[in-house]
């Protein structure tokens, strides 16, 4: 029996209680699904922001190829790993075949897919936690790195979505043991090799914390303590990464082509002799074909030796999607075999290149501009679950594994580009969203409608103020809001270069122009090509039958197109032979962020010690914060740009 006092207190009505948030929340919900509901909200908040004035912004450069090559497939396109593997093009294609051919569909794909990614986290809750799935959930829906590479034409989204896929099915095989996870990794797994290359840096990451996992087990295995039919579902997992990627490994060999004294991978120096990548000469090639030869026995052989059912369903998984993909439907048989070498090949050739030029603190920097709550709370839980070992699990350790390895390998890489920064903000999403979860769970029984513990109080404090400011900073790096132009000039690191705005608008005046002039689409236009100014024009001028892509730098007679768009570079040479035309309309084509003048210290990297020894100055971190607030640039660092020149003739 309670006192009289415990007694009247429960007899009074359920909203007249002492009772914690939690409760009082569930009394006013009691019936309805709020998890459900918490999921629904979130991803149609998540879709309208990455579907709404989707197609406003200027196609970048490499949307313009990627969208370009989409337009005409079976019989037309061709695997070549500069712009990575078939997935995007053929699911593009499709897209146009069911919408129409334009800016918007072209960014509808991973518009979706970065939606998709939102609801992810929800299928490992039972390791994330209910509350740290839903805070995982809340921070890739806002995260200004997610919500703009879902706004953009590249496959970097769509990697998001198999690597986390990836993690799902790993981590749901390892407590249920059931096969279809495995069938369903053999599915991602080729969907990612048809997307983008940087699935080997993913399976270098998963394969090595498994590998360690299970260290002394796999030890056994290798020395045949252990039989394959007895290896626990780990190392299951790994040998089925291994053996189903080891073809796509060949031409790792042609690391040492300088010992064989064969060019296995044709370098980048050498791309005028042919395409960067492949074998060089009969010899290499022969050897090509048998080390992938050899590797696909070995894998089929191990598969067969581990479980054959199991093996072969998942193998014929995997080769059903790769081979569909990678030949364009049968199309274009040899696709096969370029996926196979120089998927590899080309980007080990192409390392040395190191396009971007980029610092080996590149990633660091924009984890501190965009991804600051995630960071934040990641290096939280990293020092918390040092500290209190015993509160991690394998599935936490993974996490940390994940993302400071991520973090590792994608800054010694030698091409660095924000594009990439997914592969590193992700882990920490999920890092930060489970130890957000956990906060949660450990403070929820003292948490009152009124919160009055004062380290309870900081925390939420700190989460709305960052939540806010991360809001704020995806708005505006997706949009452009509050700036000219939309979310097309360069301010951001997130957009490196970027196809002026100016563009599209002399597009409407051609458009204009050959309506005036009835010529229609049979208008004709010279477009320079110094520079790479083929793009995006081949993608806005897709339309128009007589367009011509001649470097004017060579111009020895004049024009005879209609319209000219001339490199300014090349004004000129090309000058005594405009007098057709009428005066000159001068456009920017792409800006830049001025790096060089900002964090490359003018192009000189700083060292490590110079790195930390500036975090501890006032001036940087002033300089850093006005950035973060207001992506402030200084008057000295202004945005760079390359300009072109629209001639319209007289009498067309």
């Amino acid at each position: 029996m309670g006192t009289a006092e415990e007694t009247q207190v429960q007899r009074l009505p359920v909203a007249e209680r002492p009772h914690d948030i939690y409760r009082y929340l569930s009394s006013l919900i009691s019936g309805v699904r709020w998890e459900a509901a918490f999921y629904t909200l979130l991803l149609v908040a998540a879709l309208t922001l990455r579907l709404w004035d989707l197609g406003s912004r200027a196609f970048h450069h490499d949307e313009s190829l990627h969208a370009f090559f989409s337009l005409d497939l079976i019989g037309a396109f061709e695997h070549n790993p500069l712009m990575h593997g078939p997935f995007q093009f053929t699911a593009t294609n499709f897209i146009f075949n069911v919408f129409w051919e334009g800016d918007y569909t072209a960014r509808l794909l991973p518009a979706l897919f970065g939606t998709a990614l939102v609801g992810m986290p929800y299928f490992l809750r039972d390791h994330l936690g209910k509350w740290g799935s839903m805070a995982t959930a809340a921070l890739l829906a806002f995260s200004p790195t997610m919500l703009y590479f879902s706004r953009f034409a590249r496959n970097d989204i769509y990697m998001a979505v198999w690597t986390l896929g990836l993690v799902i099915v790993l981590w749901r095989y390892l407590e249920s043991r059931k096969h279809r996870y495995l069938y369903m990794a053999a599915a991602l797994l080729s969907l990612a090799f048809a997307t983008k290359e940087t699935i080997f840096i993913t399976l270098l990451i998963f394969g090595s914390f498994l590998a360690i996992m299970r260290f002394k087990e796999l030890i056994g295995l290798l020395q045949r303590r252990i039989k394959l039919s007895q290896i626990s579902p780990p190392l299951v997992f790994l040998l089925l990464l291994v053996a189903l990627s080891l073809p796509q490994w060949s031409a790792a060999v042609s690391i040492f082509q300088g010992w064989i004294g064969l060019t296995l991978a044709r370098p980048a120096s050498e791309y005028v002799s042919g395409p960067v990548g492949v074998p060089v000469g009969g010899a290499a090639l022969a050897l090509a074909i048998i080390i992938a030869l050899l590797l696909m026995g070995i894998s089929f052989l191990v598969g067969l030796r581990w479980r054959p059912k199991t093996w072969l369903i998942s193998a014929g998984i995997f080769y059903a999607i790769y081979v569909l993909l990678f030949t364009t439907f049968f199309t274009n048989i040899v696709g096969f075999g370029s996926g196979i070498w120089q998927s590899l090949g080309y980007w080990l050739a192409q390392q040395d290149v190191a396009r971007g030029s980029q610092p080996w603190y590149y990633y660091l920097l924009l984890l501190f501009s965009y991804e600051i709550l995630p960071l934040i709370f990641a290096l939280t839980a990293l020092v918390y679950y040092l500290v209190k070992r015993a509160k991690a699990d394998s599935f936490t350790w993974f996490l940390i594994y994940w993302a400071g390895v991520s973090l590792l390998l994608y800054s010694i890489a030698g091409e660095k580009m924000p594009w990439l920064f997914v592969n590193v903000a992700l882990p920490f999403i999920l890092l930060a969203g489970k130890f957000m979860g956990r906060l949660v769970e450990e403070f929820r029984p003292r948490m009152s409608l009124f919160p009055k513990g004062g380290l309870q109080l900081l925390i939420v404090a700190a989460i709305g103020l960052l939540l806010v400011f991360t809001v704020r900073t995806s708005v505006v790096a997706a949009y452009g809001i509050g700036r000219e132009g939309k979310g097309d000039l360069p301010i951001e690191m997130l957009v490196y270069t970027q196809t002026s705005p100016d563009i599209p608008n002399v597009v409407a005046m051609i458009e204009a122009f050959a309506e005036e002039t009835g010529q229609g689409k049979n208008l004709s236009i010279t477009v320079d090509a110094r520079d790479g100014f083929t793009w995006p024009w081949a993608w806005y001028l897709r339309d128009y039958k007589n367009v011509g892509y001649p470097d004017l730098g060579e111009i020895d007679a004049p024009p005879q197109n209609s319209v000219v768009l001339l490199n300014a570079s090349n004004e000129g040479k090309a000058q005594p032979f405009l007098a057709a035309y009428d005066e000159e309309m001068r456009y920017r084509h792409r800006s830049w962020f001025p790096e060089y003048n900002t964090y490359k210290n003018g192009g000189e990297p700083l060292s490590v010690g110079d790195f930390f020894s500036k975090l501890g100055s006032a001036g940087s971190w002033r300089q850093w914060w006005n950035y973060f607030i207001s992506k402030e640039l200084r008057d000295s660092n202004p945005i760079g740009s390359i300009s072109g020149v629209a001639y319209f003739k007289k009498d067309p």
